[in-house]
């Protein structure tokens, strides 16, 4: 029986020493815990503390600019005034009128025509197959050469009226035979295909348009925008 007592009191004992050996590791734990607690509650109370501090200055410093910007903003500011020339503007060039003078026709392109016949020829163009010729003595009226070819049809233009109706006439060519029987008229187309019409001089030249029938021919000269500027009626012999 007393080594019994003895087992139980050994065995008392142990559970005692384990016991205490708990209440104090949790003691410690608890204790080592609550310093860490404590000390980080500290610091975090440093850290508030110190962005509450940082906050207030950055506040202070932002109401100051803002007053600064609003006194400078306050005050008047010098616009620079550029001194504006005035410029007037450009006058319209004034339209150059081309014109008909009885037989004397002016064109822009600084040639003078001085008409001295007007018939009508057997041509190799045309329904009719009929033209009205124009035998005319061309001048340079500019200060620059002319090159002949082509003119005069660029500003002259023809039509003829027939039972109400406008048409345009288009340039036209005499026939072969018509041409070998006028000398005079193969000169001129030859002078209008070569010669280069130099400031001051003329040239005797001839220019034909076809026919629709003998109704009687509108001449027009055409001024440099090539709107009409001035017409003449030929009867049509």
């Amino acid at each position: 029986t007393k080594k019994y007592i003895n087992d139980i009191s050994k065995i008392d004992f142990i559970k005692v020493k384990f016991f205490i050996y708990i209440f104090l590791y949790n003691k410690v734990k608890f204790n080592y815990n609550n310093e860490n607690l404590f000390i980080r509650r500290l610091s975090m109370k440093k850290g508030l503390l110190l962005a509450s501090i940082m906050i207030l200055g950055v506040a202070l410093t932002g109401c100051g600019s803002s007053e600064n910007t609003t006194k400078q903003d306050a005050k008047p500011k010098k616009e620079k005034v550029e001194k504006v020339e005035k410029v007037e503007s450009a006058k319209p060039k004034k339209e150059e009128k081309a014109k008909i003078d009885g037989n004397k026709i002016v064109m822009p392109n600084n040639i003078e025509l001085n008409i001295t016949e007007v018939k009508k020829v057997p041509s190799v163009g045309g329904d009719n197959k009929e033209a009205l010729l124009f035998k005319a003595d061309f001048k340079n009226i500019g200060d620059k050469d002319i090159n002949l070819m082509g003119e005069p049809h660029q500003y002259l233009h023809a039509t003829q009226t027939i039972d109400g109706n406008k048409y345009d006439l288009d340039p036209d060519m005499v026939s072969f035979e018509y041409e070998d029987s006028d000398s005079d008229y193969k000169e001129r187309k030859e002078n209008m295909a070569n010669v280069t019409l130099t400031p001051n001089n003329s040239v005797k030249g001839a220019f034909e348009f076809s026919l629709k029938d003998n109704s009687d021919v509108t001449l027009q000269v055409l001024n440099d925008a090539y709107k009409v500027a001035g017409e003449k009626v030929y009867k049509v012999n």
